[in-house]
């Protein structure tokens, strides 16, 4: 996907399995299955889409993936499968210490677990070693003292590896990463959750991280059980989806098992929210140009 001087195509870190229930808070098992069939442990299955963008500024890498250092119990709780985050970036030609900024939009383990790795002397160290790790300073604060109602989410040795790796980047509140690229603070998944707007040209591309984790959870209502402050995710979303409407975006679902990224569409009557795909792997100039004809009839 190209958009002026900017190519994005979505790295996949594989998929994993979480319980149905809290990926939709309150909304009833029925209504939630239709979008997401359960197995009989009422699990369902999640992908890990991250988002490799070539800016002029150097590679920019959007989410950190899961990584593979589970075992025991949680390695069958979660049974993450599918090609790891590094094996997708080799695929693109593009070497882990080529990465300039690694943006992440909170710092639970499912999206900061790839992003650390084990070095040549068993420790735990950045993947991307090169890349700053871009991180809300309340996120940073609040990962370290674990704060949340699950204590699992965050892992002491992966804050530990970015940290000691001399990695870190803390930023406080909007930021422009670069000419093009901006990390909006939504709060609402976590305090200091953030998601990414990516501009060029006349295009845009919204990553609005666990705020929209699927495109399921277009639905205002459909909210996860891990949201610490539901009523925030309820007003970032709303925001977020105005923009993506009004700016024809790409939306990109880093948990959608499906097709990753769609553009935001009303229904006739405006009730109902849904969004187009694009391509599976949003990789196909010719896809994203058919669009660009469509609107301007022109054929570059």
């Amino acid at each position: 996907m190209r958009i002026a001087e900017t190519e994005a195509s979505i790295i996949s870190d594989g998929s994993f399995l979480l319980d149905g229930g809290t990926m939709f808070g309150v909304i009833p098992r029925p209504l939630w299955a239709r979008a997401c069939v359960p197995d009989e442990h009422n699990r369902i299955r999640l992908g890990l889409n991250c988002l490799l963008v070539r800016a002029p500024c150097g590679p920019v890498l959007i989410e950190g993936g899961i990584g593979r250092s589970f075992s025991g119990r949680e390695a069958e709780i979660y049974s993450v499968s599918g090609p790891c985050l590094g094996e997708g970036l080799a695929a693109e030609g593009v070497k882990p210490e080529e990465i300039r900024y690694v943006v992440l939009t909170h710092l639970h383990i499912d999206h900061a677990g790839a992003a650390v790795a084990v070095d040549g002397m068993g420790r735990p160290a950045p993947f991307f070693k090169n890349a700053a790790y871009i991180v809300q300073r309340q996120e940073w604060l609040d990962a370290m003292e674990n704060y949340g109602v699950m204590k699992s989410s965050y892992r002491p040795d992966v804050l530990g590896a970015i940290e000691e790796g001399g990695n870190l980047k803390l930023i406080d509140g909007d930021f422009e990463l670069a000419p093009g690229i901006q990390l909006i603070l939504t709060g609402g998944h976590t305090r200091g959750h953030q998601a990414v707007i990516i501009k060029s040209g006349d295009e845009t591309i919204i990553f609005p991280g666990d705020i929209i984790p699927t495109a399921a959870h277009l639905k205002e209502t459909y909210i996860t059980s891990y949201d610490l402050f539901p009523m925030d995710t309820l007003r970032a979303k709303r925001e977020i989806i105005s923009k993506a409407e009004n700016a024809r975006a790409i939306m990109v679902f880093y948990h959608e098992p499906g097709e990753p990224a769609g553009r935001i569409e009303l229904d006739n009557d405006e009730s109902l929210i849904s969004a187009r795909p694009i391509n599976s792997t949003i990789k196909e100039v010719s896809i994203w140009d058919s669009h660009r004809r469509g609107r301007s009839g022109s054929g570059t």
